[in-house]
């Protein structure tokens, strides 16, 4: 092997290895990637003391105009496209963030402090809901003694039949 093959053989690997360690590539997005889950939000993205969520904005093509009142009653505002480069690209122009071909979901932030305490009420209002259910069953609350129905006695003895 000759000096100058030896050269470009070396430059090859060394090309080779600039291009694997290059570390923001650009990948082309497959067209039928079925695999890729159109909801996923990049955590790393969401700002920290933050939590995200899609929510409904249409129905059918018709606006939800309730849905996202609550929304907004609950402390949810549209995210900004600028915080989520990866859902929307870099020369997006809307104010929000879509979901779909139907533009049926907007994806919405709030702080964290709100999210837990929102997960609070519903767990306590799920336990409130047992309880009400177990004192309905007749079920003894925490501290009673148990409640117990009046025992029949069964038998089967014979009767003598005249």
């Amino acid at each position: 092997m000759s000096r100058e093959q030896e050269r470009n053989n070396r430059q090859q690997e060394t090309r080779s290895a600039e291009i694997r360690d290059v570390s923001k590539k650009t990948r082309r997005k497959k067209l039928n990637d079925t695999d890729a889950d159109p909801l996923y939000v990049n955590p790393a993205e969401v700002p920290d003391g933050f939590s995200v969520e899609w929510k409904r904005c249409k129905i059918y093509g018709k606006e939800d105009t309730r849905s996202l009142t609550n929304a907004e009653k609950d402390g949810w505002e549209p995210a900004e496209p600028k915080m989520f480069p990866s859902l929307v690209g870099k020369n997006y122009k809307g104010s929000v963030i879509y979901c779909g071909d139907m533009e049926d979901l907007v994806l919405m932030i709030r702080p964290k402090e709100l999210t837990e305490e929102a997960i609070q009420e519903e767990r306590m209002k799920a336990v409130g809901q047992v309880k009400t259910k177990m004192e309905e069953l007749g079920l003894s609350k925490q501290g009673e003694f148990e409640r117990t129905r009046p025992s029949v006695n069964k038998s089967y003895d014979r009767i003598p039949v005249s």
